[in-house]
């Protein structure tokens, strides 16, 4: 019996078009209407007060420092726990 294989698909090279051309015809028509888009929708949007910010910031930064200081804590005699029992 005579092996027969299928014939070989034929490769198809197609030559990509130029970086700037691209860019400029195609895509920054495109970035121009985004960014436009952009600035009209935060023009809407209802920013914070500086002082609410900063509150909220005073805020955000204690808890920080209160949940940093009851995780070492808790760390600390959980270590010492287990010490003492490890004796």
């Amino acid at each position: 019996m005579e092996n027969q294989r299928s014939p070989k698909p034929s490769l198809q090279v197609r030559s990509l078009p130029l970086l700037p051309e691209t860019l400029e015809t195609r895509k920054m028509p495109n970035l121009k209407k985004f960014v436009d888009e952009v600035k009209i929708e935060l023009n809407k949007v209802s920013w914070s007060s500086r002082n609410d910010l900063v509150t909220s910031t005073i805020v955000i930064m204690l808890s920080c420092v209160f949940l940093a200081m009851f995780i070492g804590i808790c760390d600390f005699a959980i270590s010492r726990i287990i010490n003492l029992i490890m004796r």
